[in-house]
């Protein structure tokens, strides 16, 4: 049965960016406006909405109801134009804000989570990077051709039918999220169940300073930033920009300087632990890159017989917080060397850390390879469904072939993501 094409303006109520308000006083009411960074991975997150003040009319006006469709409209970057989340039920009176639009539609023609789904599938993502490089070098969704693109709009109740295998295989694949959060938690894990937390020491090892077990080296910029005779050459210099997630090794890098920009630095080995002293106070990395300098956000730490770094990278995941708190208050939290140097390290015998690093590294690999044979799982038939659902391949004859053997598939792998543990 071949399906109608609409476009996306005839299948909705409205479409509209929203509004900003003025800053919260008494005169008016405040209500919270949602805001593009409250939309990721096609979720709206709640947890920090602006606070704006707006007329009672104003607000019944731009009021989100379920079902709406929301979408980045304007961002300082480009790839986050168009993405989008679906409303749902909403723990009061929320608005969105100018630099979105809101799309309601028509429910008597189209399942609004069924637009949401194919507005997030392959075809529509290739629609809207026509649009975009119709209009390059703009940050603005151009509208007028977003509403123009064309939807496949099969019956209510064949819409009916794959949101419902869709929401399977979401609900599933969505579990593979929870990847590198359940990895990152491994080394944290095993050194509270190997040391304690060394907040409170409860075995009692000793605890010297970080300066008599490591030298303390901060790094150096270049200057003037730009200038040819320091920048564009070989040597990759890592900023604090590189340093954006504790868990993982660093490998890149954005920039090289050249032999002259490197004059006044330390050249790094790969596997070098590096520390974060300034913005995300206390991150901790272990450099994956050969030969490179590190710029004076960042401390490069030489660390003694007696300290392994596995333990201290560990060790420095669970103190960010401790060590955050001695960062001098200001607009830029720093954490200058000499506080370093103080900053107390719990040490127990290094054949005890031995047995960590080693414990560490085989959960660590053993885990990972695991989750990333699910991922690959779970994607491969969510890519699968969501081409066939909005090709009008999806049919009844296929889906009694093929879902229970995918969504088995997936379910499997879904255990397997959400079941591992230490």
């Amino acid at each position: 049965m071949e399906w109608s094409m609409v476009p996306l303006r005839g299948i909705l109520l409205e479409a509209g960016s929203g509004t900003w308000g003025s800053e919260p006083e008494s005169s008016k009411p405040v209500f919270p406006v949602l805001r593009s960074t409250n939309i990721q991975n096609g979720r709206l997150v709640l947890t920090d909405p602006a606070y704006r003040s707006v007329s009672p009319k104003t607000a019944k006006k731009y009021h989100l109801l379920s079902g709406d469709i929301l979408v980045t409209t304007s961002s300082g970057s480009q790839k986050l134009i168009g993405k989008n989340a679906l409303v749902e039920e909403l723990p009061g009176h929320f608005l969105f804000s100018n630099f979105t639009w809101r799309l309601r539609p028509d429910s008597g023609t189209v399942v609004p989570k069924y637009l949401f789904y194919y507005l997030n599938s392959s075809r529509a993502q290739a629609e809207l990077n026509r649009i975009q490089s119709t209009t390059s070098g703009l940050r603005n969704l151009n509208t007028k051709l977003y509403l123009e693109q064309e939807i496949p709009l099969p019956p209510l109740s064949e819409q009916r039918r794959i949101v419902e295998i869709l929401d399977q295989a979401d609900r599933l694949r969505r579990l593979r999220a929870q990847a590198d959060a359940i990895a990152d938690r491994i080394l944290p894990a095993l050194f509270i169940k190997m040391f304690g937390d060394p907040a409170t020491n409860p075995m009692g090892w000793p605890k010297p300073r970080l300066g008599a077990l490591c030298k303390i080296i901060r790094g150096a910029s270049p200057r003037p930033k730009g200038d040819p005779r320091y920048f564009g050459g070989p040597i990759p210099w890592i900023t604090i920009t590189d340093v954006h997630r504790a868990g993982r090794i660093l490998r890149n890098c954005k920039e090289g300087v050249t032999e002259e920009g490197a004059k006044r630095s330390v050249l790094l080995r790969s596997g070098t632990l590096i520390l974060s002293n300034s913005a995300s106070v206390g991150t901790p990395c272990i450099l994956g890159v050969e030969g490179c300098i590190h710029d004076g956000f960042l401390a490069f730490l030489d660390i003694q017989p007696s300290l392994r770094r596995d333990f201290l990278y560990a060790l420095f995941l669970l103190e960010r917080e401790h060590l955050r708190a001695l960062a001098p208050a200001g607009t830029q939290a720093n954490l200058n060397t000499s506080l370093l140097k103080n900053f107390p390290v719990m040490l127990p015998p290094t054949d005890l850390q031995d047995r960590f690093v080693a414990l560490s590294l085989f959960f660590e690999e053993k885990i990972r390879a695991d989750l990333k044979g699910a991922q690959q799982s779970v994607e491969r038939t969510w890519n699968v469904l969501m081409t066939r659902a909005f090709s009008g391949s999806l049919t009844a004859s296929w889906r009694e072939a093929h879902m229970k053997e995918l969504l088995q598939e997936m379910e499997q792998q879904a255990r397997l993501l959400e079941g591992t543990s230490l």
